[in-house]
């Protein structure tokens, strides 16, 4: 019987990625989780993957060819709201990780309060670099700047979405963000590096800004743009949004997922 498969991730790329080496766990990776990912994918007549980054990850591993299907978000949740004009709130969510490019978002901060001493940074998540970024921002004399909030709720952090002037995800390496869908989905401008599969989300200079990693002048810049241009920023929260309902909403997810279902049904 031909079955489809979806990967979202793979343990041998983590692996890879990994900075601190548990032998261990890598030679479970190696010798049986390897070996089963490559039986179960050479036996699939379908393999999809949630993004370009994966399927190029199960090439270089497995010489698997995937096709790209994507995550959705929930457009009908994560929606635009008039936000109240007030001091500048650049947003972040996800997991406290050095992945995550968060470092140089302090020192970009530095810059970005320069110019625009009442702006607030917001880190929405939680994770092990959690004590070493807050020692940096007292370090940076930044504390005032930035808050910390932890992991929310779903809620939560819809209306952190909708009353946030940009959303900022300073990565070193991605998969598929989900974030990057549901602060566009709320029709923020947003900056991201870029780096995966960002630029296949955000088009430079239309719903977003993308910038080189570990680069906190450029993320500083990109930022202090939208700060400063108003109708710039509307213009490119109103183009996050109509790209995520078009390309990256539920339904668009599920007449994907379907299409690939009916080439299973004829092959």
């Amino acid at each position: 019987m031909p079955f489809k498969l979806s990967v979202h991730t793979l343990a041998r790329a983590g692996m890879t990625k990994s900075r601190l080496v548990n032998s261990m766990k890598n030679a479970v990776v190696s010798r049986l989780i390897f070996p089963l990912d490559h039986k179960v994918l050479s036996r699939a007549e379908l393999v999809t993957s949630v993004s370009y980054t994966v399927s190029e990850e199960l090439r270089k591993f497995h010489n698997c060819k995937a096709e790209v299907v994507g995550n959705g978000v929930d457009t009908e949740f994560f929606v635009p709201k008039e936000s109240s004009n007030g001091s500048p709130s650049i947003l972040f969510s996800g997991r406290l990780i050095l992945e995550k490019g968060l470092l140089y978002l302090i020192e970009c901060a530095k810059y970005v309060c320069d110019k625009y001493p009442s702006a607030s940074f917001v880190l929405a998540g939680s994770g092990p670099l959690e004590n070493t970024l807050k020692k940096s921002i007292e370090r940076e004399g930044l504390s005032k700047n930035f808050a910390l909030l932890g992991n929310l709720d779903r809620n939560k952090l819809l209306l952190h979405y909708q009353n946030s002037t940009i959303f900022v995800l300073p990565s070193i390496y991605e998969s598929f963000p989900n974030v990057l869908l549901e602060a566009m989905a709320c029709g923020i401008p947003v900056v991201a590096t870029r780096v995966c599969d960002a630029p296949k989300i955000i088009k430079d200079g239309e719903n977003g800004f993308l910038v080189p990693p570990k680069d906190p002048y450029a993320l500083a810049r990109a930022i202090v743009i939208l700060l400063e241009d108003e109708k710039l920023r509307k213009r490119m929260g109103s183009a996050s949004r109509d790209r995520v309902e078009a390309l990256y909403s539920l339904n668009a997810l599920t007449e994907k997922m379907l299409s690939y279902y009916d080439f299973l049904k004829t092959h």
